[in-house]
């Protein structure tokens, strides 16, 4: 069983481990939610679960689960259904057959391998920089001076400062072994071995010991170089967490920087080992305030947006673009709204946005993993005109833009804001919205509120209306200073 030496310890890993355990529960509990579906409707018959490689990648983060099927495989069988994994391609029959029944557990080599050794610098310096997250992690680093630069000990090229953990300190791999119950010609049927470890125990096993590891490299690195200071991302990651609670462990400062226009990870920080924080937008330094003295908390938004310059000229003799960005309506598994809802809410604004006179063209600008094309177009009226777009919204430069997105805001149309292009949200339901736009200032609407917003767009005496109210929200929302 994994023991953390101290409480500070144990402190340090809880926020190491955040963003890993959020990742692996928003597969777990929607697994478990399509268990007890599949159970409660198909729970007397024999249920098989394709699986294509004896090798399964563990603790991806953001990228498909491959426990998928094992945690499904559990789940109902916990709940006394029969069972059984189905080993579909050639390659894991022949695996099962030959005598090498087992399947091996590893942890994804993009966020847990080390080829190289673990490194701490002899110099003396007076702070540690680690940019894992930040937006702009260079001007951030020239802004603060000499630092200490913490690098990625999965790249085998880095020639960064300090690297937490080494090759030596990788996790262990989990082999399940297996043993053949029945055997006929059509098929054979083989069964655990040994016991299978649950998921804590599991989680433990595979990165553990490079936690350990990679915490004590940090506690080095701060004696060796006398740092009393650190600079990492709001949103806390594996390095990230384990630098700053050395730091603090020895009577150091933090320093956090915005990983986007939201405040991350807020209630996770060592709060009273925070000296400075820099919030992108006026909510967010709001957001923080509730946990840090407000005195230690200023805003900066140019980490992230332009200055505004004042509104695009319109040109009335050409077309109105309407942008529509994808958003995240789930973590992995894990809806964040009402998915039912949500698609609903899709369809109707894509077909009423279909219905809009020939003056209007329509853009979708995808969101790779989270909203792909193809699940976009899903929502799509038969017939559409509309065209994908990879450009960002900083990139995307057309005549009479308008940026919109479904039921959450995105920091797109911040940045659209700011450089004159009007923004709305076509909202029919309650969400929890990161972003501070509203229907106050005639952000946030529903479908019919929204549409006649746009409609309205062919008069440039509205057009401009919707930049300046926009604007004028955008200036109490950010702020610009001079360096």
């Amino acid at each position: 069983m994994f023991v953390p030496d101290s409480p500070s310890d144990a402190a340090a890993f809880s926020a190491a481990w955040l963003f890993s355990i959020w990742s692996e529960i928003c597969v777990i509990y929607p697994i478990r939610h399509l268990a007890r579906h599949i159970h409660d409707k198909f729970g007397k018959r024999i249920i098989i679960i394709p699986i294509h490689t004896g090798e399964i990648t563990c603790l991806s983060h953001w990228a498909q689960s491959q426990l998928e099927p094992i945690v499904l495989a559990r789940e109902l069988r916990r709940r006394g259904a029969a069972v059984f994994l189905l080993a579909d391609s050639e390659e894991l029959a022949g695996r099962f057959l030959s005598g090498r029944s087992n399947l091996n557990f590893i942890p994804d080599r993009a966020w847990w391998r080390s080829d190289v050794a673990a490194r701490v610098p002899s110099k003396r310096v007076e702070r540690i920089f680690c940019g894992n997250g930040m937006r702009d992690p260079g001007a951030i680093k020239a802004s603060i001076g000499n630092a200490a630069i913490v690098g990625n000990a999965r790249d085998s090229n880095s020639a960064d400062d300090i690297l937490l953990w080494g090759k030596a300190d990788n996790g262990q791999q989990i082999s399940l072994n297996f043993r053949m119950v029945t055997d006929c010609r059509e098929f054979a049927i083989f069964a655990p071995s040994g016991s299978i470890p649950d998921l804590a125990h599991g989680f433990f096993q595979l990165v553990g010991g490079t936690s350990k590891a990679a915490l004590a490299t940090a506690h080095r690195a701060v004696a060796a170089t006398g740092a009393r200071e650190v600079h990492i991302s709001d949103h806390l990651f594996f390095e990230s967490a384990l630098i700053s609670h050395a730091v603090a462990a020895a009577g150091g400062a933090i320093y956090v920087w915005p990983h986007s226009s939201n405040a991350g990870h807020v209630p996770f920080h060592k709060h009273a080992a925070i000296a400075g924080v820099t919030a992108m937008t006026s909510s967010a330094a709001q957001a923080w305030a509730r946990c840090v003295d407000s005195a230690r908390i200023h805003v900066d938004s140019s980490l992230m947006l332009a200055k505004p310059q004042g509104g695009r000229p319109y040109c009335a003799d050409e077309p109105v673009h309407v942008v529509v960005f994808a958003g995240a309506h789930r973590l992995n598994r894990m809806p964040v709204l009402d998915n039912a809802r949500q698609e609903q809410a899709l369809r109707r604004f894509y077909s009423a946005l279909g219905s809009l006179p020939d003056r209007f063209r329509v853009l979708v600008k995808p969101k790779a993993y989270w909203e792909p094309a193809d699940w976009m177009e899903r929502s799509f009226p038969s017939g559409h005109k509309f065209i994908f777009t990879d450009q960002t919204a900083n990139e995307l430069d057309l005549p009479n833009m308008i940026f919109a997105t479904v039921s959450f805001g995105s920091t797109a149309l911040l940045e659209g804001i700011g450089r004159g292009i009007p923004a709305l949200i076509m909202r029919e339901f309650p969400v929890s919205d990161y972003t501070a736009l509203n229907a106050e200032h005639s952000q946030v609407g529903d479908l019919e509120f929204v549409m006649k917003q746009i409609r309205a767009c062919e008069d440039q005496s509205h057009y401009e209306m919707m930049v300046q109210r926009n604007l004028n929200w955008f200036e109490t929302e950010t702020y610009f200073p001079s360096h």
